[in-house]
C-alpha cells in the first residue's frame, strides 16, 4: 500500500515536524486496487449466503426465504426480535391465510418489499414475529419444509 503520502512530515515556523493527517480514501483506494491485483474483485461475496449468518438470519415464516437488504437491520433491530430467539417474521395476511392469528394488540415491524423490476418500488409492509401470533395447537409459522412451532432454532 502507498502510505507516502499519508505519513509525509512537514515542519512548521517552530522547526518542529508534524505527520500530514491520513488520506483515509487513498488507503481504502489502495486496498481496493491490491485486492484487483490479487484476482479478488472486493465486491464479490466470497461466502455462502445460506450459511452466513446461521439460524438467527431473520426469515419469512410462510415461505422459508431469508429476508435480505434493510429488512434484514430493520427486523434485527427491532425490540421483538431482542426478546425472542426465533427469527421467523410474516405480514399479517401470511399469517390469516395460513390459520395463524396474531395477538391482539401487537405491532408490526416495518419491511419493506420489492414490486416489479424498477428500482425504488418498495413497499412497506408491517411484519409480525413468530412469537407474536398464538393458533390453538402451537403450530405456527414451521416454513417450508418444517413441522410444528419451535421457540428458539438450535
Amino acid at each position: 500500500m502507498n502510505r507516502t503520502s499519508a505519513t509525509a512530515g512537514t515542519e512548521n515556523r517552530g522547526g518542529k515536524s508534524h505527520r500530514a493527517p491520513r488520506d483515509h480514501y487513498q488507503e481504502v483506494t489502495d486496498r481496493i486496487i491490491a485486492a484487483l491485483e490479487a484476482g479478488t474483485p472486493p465486491w464479490r461475496k466470497p461466502w455462502d449466503p445460506d450459511k452466513a449468518g446461521g439460524p438467527a438470519m431473520p426469515r419469512n415464516a410462510a415461505t422459508g426465504q431469508r429476508y435480505r437488504g434493510i429488512n434484514v437491520l430493520t427486523l434485527g433491530m427491532s425490540g421483538v426480535a431482542f426478546n425472542s430467539g426465533d427469527p421467523r417474521w410474516a405480514t399479517y395476511k401470511q399469517a390469516e391465510d395460513r390459520g395463524w392469528q396474531v395477538r391482539k394488540g401487537e405491532r408490526g415491524t416495518i419491511g419493506y418489499c420489492n414490486r416489479g423490476k424498477s428500482v425504488g418500488t418498495q413497499v412497506p409492509h408491517a411484519l409480525n414475529a413468530n412469537d407474536q401470533m398464538d393458533d390453538g395447537n402451537e403450530n405456527i409459522g414451521a416454513g417450508a419444509g418444517q413441522a410444528g412451532r419451535r421457540r428458539a432454532l438450535t
